[in-house]
């Protein structure tokens, strides 16, 4: 996790969490954990919920949520068998929460 909070610093200088930045960050482990936690998700829901969810203008979006899927991703290969069990038993609640997933 370490290795991975340094390479989201070099990815991103700069980078400082901010209010909106919970979204981000929630979303990015969603959408890190779809193949890890063999899930599916609807494309035009991710969509949707980019739409209700992101200013349009926000320049720096698709680069902060890129890093912050790279983090997740390699937080997850980490993971013993029941803190995996947790994370995706929680990823899939809230992708079906989202409607990424089909109840």
């Amino acid at each position: 996790m370490i290795r991975a909070l340094a390479a989201l610093t070099v990815l991103v200088p700069g980078l400082a969490l901010a209010a909106g930045d919970d979204i981000l960050s929630g979303l990015a482990d969603v959408l890190a954990a779809e193949d890890f936690c063999k899930l599916t998700y609807d494309q035009p829901a991710i969509e949707a919920f980019i739409q209700a969810h992101v200013a349009p203008d926000d320049l720096d979006f698709t680069s902060n949520l890129t890093a912050f899927i790279y983090v997740a991703g390699e937080h997850q290969l980490e993971m013993t068998t029941s803190a995996a069990t947790a994370h995706c038993t929680q990823i899939r609640r809230l992708a079906k929460t989202y409607g990424f997933t089909k109840p």
